[in-house]
């Protein structure tokens, strides 16, 4: 757990004004790693750097696309980047993915020797900075963070997207789309499209917002996740059969709730040791104030037996003991009692 909480504290994200300087910058590098479970942002790098290394015209030529949990054999990688460039500069490989290569393939992958004559993209999920081929890549290649966007600065987010669709949103509205849409940036890009095309002209509103942006699933969990912060039994009752009605997996359940009590417990503990607001609010903590709130409905003691019945319905389900329903509403009885 404390590993857990060490994590909380230094995890850096991805600012807008960086990303956008990114989009925009010229090519200065010839090996880049993107890696994160954030796909808007993966997406945009890799088509950015693409656009900009491939010459127009030229890419079935020039471009290579692999993903790496698709191949057998990892000379299909090094062979496109060792292929020469045709009537351009450099050719450009982008591989999707890179993590999934075995470990046999990762070593061979660390000892490879790259061409000048390549621009090559990795790909990746989320994964272990302490392993030995993250090092490396971090090591070798212009590495870009592509994790999940902090939720404190989702909202500056959602105002640059808006304005580059024409829209203008200030913080409480922003918010208000994220209320809706959850944090997944894809879902915030597309309804934000949704949004530009049905205000046309109108001025943006909360109401606005309510009658056009959907609200998702991400979103439905949050609304879940607030009920049990507050003990309201029959609205987590309610909010946990719309997932269920989403066929959302219990396990997936787990671990956000498991966050977000590991936030309520950060919070409690450093409030508890006298940190200031300033340094509370560095923790990067969504609806802060919210939950500084949520944390009176429990003593710490509470809290810490919210994570241990967290732990057993994780067990549980991995071990086959219990169905995914009763996991969840048994997590909702343990976590509203009185």
């Amino acid at each position: 757990m404390f590993l857990f909480l060490q994590d909380l504290f230094i995890l850096e994200t991805m600012k807008f004004l960086d990303f956008k300087l990114i989009l925009e910058s010229p090519l200065d590098h010839t090996r880049y790693f993107i890696w994160g479970e954030e796909e808007y942002i993966k997406t945009r790098l890799v088509k950015s750097i693409v656009k900009k290394g491939v010459p127009e015209g030229l890419g079935e030529f020039n471009l290579d696309v692999i993903y790496a949990d698709e191949i057998s054999d990892l000379r299909s990688i090094t062979d496109a980047i060792l292929a020469y460039p045709v009537m351009a500069e450099r050719r450009v490989v982008v591989v999707h993915n890179i993590d999934t290569l075995s470990p046999m393939a990762k070593k061979r992958m660390m000892g490879f020797s790259f061409p000048n004559t390549s621009l090559v993209v990795f790909t990746a999920g989320d994964m272990k900075m302490t392993s030995s081929f993250f090092k490396w890549l971090s090591d070798n290649f212009y590495t870009l963070d592509a994790r999940p966007v902090y939720e404190s600065e989702i909202w500056e987010w959602v105002i640059n997207l808006a304005r580059e669709k024409g829209m203008r949103l200030n913080r409480s509205l922003a918010v208000r789309v994220v209320s809706r849409t959850g944090l997944n940036l894809s879902v915030i890009d597309h309804e934000l499209d949704k949004l530009a095309l049905f205000a046309e002209d109108r001025p943006l509103t909360a109401s606005l917002i309510d009658e056009v942006v959907a609200v998702s699933r991400e979103a439905q969990i949050f609304k879940f996740l607030d009920a049990l912060g507050a003990k309201d039994l029959l609205g987590a009752v309610a909010h946990l059969r719309t997932l269920l009605s989403y066929n959302e997996k219990a396990g997936q359940v787990i671990y956000i709730t498991s966050r977000y009590f590991l936030q309520l417990i950060t919070l409690y503990l450093m409030r508890a040791t006298g940190a200031s607001t300033r340094e509370i609010k560095q923790l990067g903590i969504y609806y802060i104030g919210k939950k500084c709130e949520m944390l009176n409905n429990f003593k710490i003691k509470e809290l810490y037996e919210v994570f241990k019945l967290l732990y057993e319905m994780d067990h549980s389900l991995k071990s086959g003991l219990i169905s995914d329903q009763d996991a969840l509403y048994k997590l909702v009885l343990g976590v509203c009692k009185k």
